[in-house]
């Protein structure tokens, strides 16, 4: 059995921890359902947390990239030629 050490499965976490401690006291009695459906909604609110927070980073990032002047391939095929011609008359 693998105890997840992340944040956000800590409630699966100790949910493994309590089935440790119950077997190893002599009760097998387990509470499972009872947790999930008690930490059901904490886990979804959590999950919308997390997807608002992705959505809103990856907007700044758009926006962002739309501030930045994109790579132009004819400048730089141009700028290219211009190094590679200068190279050719050094070499004479």
């Amino acid at each position: 059995m693998a105890i997840p050490l992340n944040a956000m499965k800590s409630s699966r976490a100790w949910e493994l921890m309590q089935q440790v401690v119950s077997y190893y006291a002599g009760s097998n009695t387990t509470q499972s359902t009872a947790v999930d459906t008690r930490n059901l909604s904490q886990q979804i609110q959590e999950l919308i947390e997390i997807g608002q927070a992705v959505l809103s980073v990856n907007h700044e990032q758009v926006q962002a990239i739309h501030g930045i002047k994109g790579y132009d391939k004819v400048s730089a095929y141009k700028q290219q030629r211009i190094d590679q011609t200068l190279a050719n008359y050094q070499a004479f």
